[in-house]
């Protein structure tokens, strides 16, 4: 799924559902241009993308069928509350291990309404699956999971529908921390605009030259962080900082912490892209500023455990990043509250005012 290859042949798919979800905005925005429950579209578009990566196909969670709708949002609901659960079960005297608590009955309801919904939409794809699909197009990933030896049908559903949860939530938060951090600065999403111009479709050639774009991605990543914590299990005795940690110790990295440290970082406390980005000096001599917490900012893990899914997502918020902003100047309509859920999320609903870029 993440080799270039397969990512390069998706990017003319993205740009479709991209347009759709520009549109799904106009429809969306009242007479002032404000989008209410913006995660609530975030999500949408998060799922329709991964459906269709993975799945090779169009599920039209874009098109506003109610029917579809309504099931995802049951959908989006459930995956957000397995989160809280998750999180809630991570504190305290864990009962749920031994009795079906409330908590426990809670997540297992979620759980089924999620592998419910997602393997209906699995099994949709496979009924309508032609097997004359060449191997260069997106549509053999699907095949190519389904047809893997060794793997009971059972199990690769289940992987399907573990890797479509995971991306919807994380495509959410992410792209909606993006855009706050934005909101405010109206010249950066200008620069963001003009690296796209009224290019449509964007092919791979302007998003690998899209360097400003990816530097406010990256610090994004920085300041606002869906994953603000790493934590690993001890392998093997461990000496940090003078303190002596046995083998299976869990030790948890607050990187978000550390990336807004100012011994880390200059300006921290700020959303500063030109970070990334190579400098000019007065003798048109170039170099980049010396940033000591830059190796801090792993939105997506680091080593073996390293999400596999870094980047596609880089792909999926470059693009809407490109086409938001080609359309729209964005303003935040109300504050953002952060909350812990085992990710890092938006804690109360997001109003987003999206008005027509002259």
């Amino acid at each position: 799924i993440t080799s270039r290859k397969i990512l390069l042949a998706f990017i003319p798919s993205l740009n479709e559902i991209c347009d759709d979800f520009v549109e799904l905005i106009r429809r969306k925005r009242d007479s002032n241009g404000c989008v209410k429950d913006f995660q609530d579209l975030a999500n949408t578009v998060g799922l329709e993308i991964i459906c269709c990566l993975v799945l090779g196909r169009r599920m039209g969670f874009l098109s506003g069928d109610r029917q579809k709708n309504e099931k995802f949002g049951k959908l989006a609901e459930a995956v957000k509350s397995t989160f809280v659960y998750i999180s809630r079960s991570y504190y305290g005297f864990k009962l749920w291990k031994y009795l079906p608590t409330q908590l426990y009955q809670d997540y297992v309801r979620c759980e089924e309404i999620i592998y419910d919904t997602i393997a209906e939409i699995v099994n949709e794809a496979l009924q309508e699956e032609q097997q004359q699909c060449s191997e260069d197009d997106v549509r053999s990933i699907f095949l190519s999971i389904l047809q893997t030896e060794g793997l009971d049908t059972k199990d690769k559903i289940a992987g399907i529908i573990d890797l479509i949860h995971a991306a919807i939530e994380t495509f959410s938060n992410t792209l909606s921390f993006l855009l706050h951090n934005l909101s405010h600065l109206p010249e950066k999403q200008h620069k963001i605009s003009q690296e796209f111009d009224s290019v449509n479709p964007v092919t791979s050639t302007e998003m690998s030259n899209a360097t400003f774009t990816k530097a406010c991605i990256k610090e994004s990543y920085r300041i606002s962080p869906t994953t603000p914590c790493l934590a690993r299990i001890l392998e093997e005795d461990f000496v940090l900082s003078g303190y002596h940690l046995n083998t299976g110790t869990v030790v948890i990295c607050h990187t978000r912490v550390a990336c807004q440290n100012e011994q880390n970082f200059r300006n921290a406390d700020k959303f500063v892209p030109e970070r990334w980005l190579e400098q000019v000096d007065e003798n048109q001599n170039v170099y980049k500023l010396d940033e000591p917490g830059a190796p801090l900012v792993l939105p997506f893990g680091t080593g073996r455990r390293m999400c596999p899914g870094h980047r596609i997502i880089d792909i999926e918020l470059t693009l809407v990043m490109a086409k938001i902003f080609q359309q729209f100047e964005v303003e935040y309509h109300s504050e953002l509250d952060t909350q812990f859920q085992f990710l890092l999320a938006p804690g109360t609903p997001i109003e987003v005012i999206f008005r027509d870029r002259n």
